[in-house]
């Protein structure tokens, strides 16, 4: 679950262009009609957003990771 995740966790992702990795710098929650989480990043950003409470629309828990470099 998206509220379980903290900083310093990593996510991976798997996608035809290879294996991603990602590390969480820190989540927030914003109101549903914030839209400023989503703006551009200067490094490959990883944004993942969710109901907050669980199946509520009241408010969107956010969580923002940064790519990590590919390891060789």
């Amino acid at each position: 679950m998206l509220d379980e995740l903290r900083a310093g966790d990593d996510v991976r992702l798997l996608t035809a262009r290879g294996t991603f990795t990602y590390t969480v710098r820190g989540q927030r929650e914003v109101a549903p009609s914030h839209r400023g989480v989503l703006a551009p990043t200067r490094r490959p950003t990883l944004v993942l957003t969710t109901c907050s409470p669980r199946f509520s629309d009241a408010r969107r828990l956010v969580v923002f990771a940064v790519r990590r470099p590919p390891t060789s």
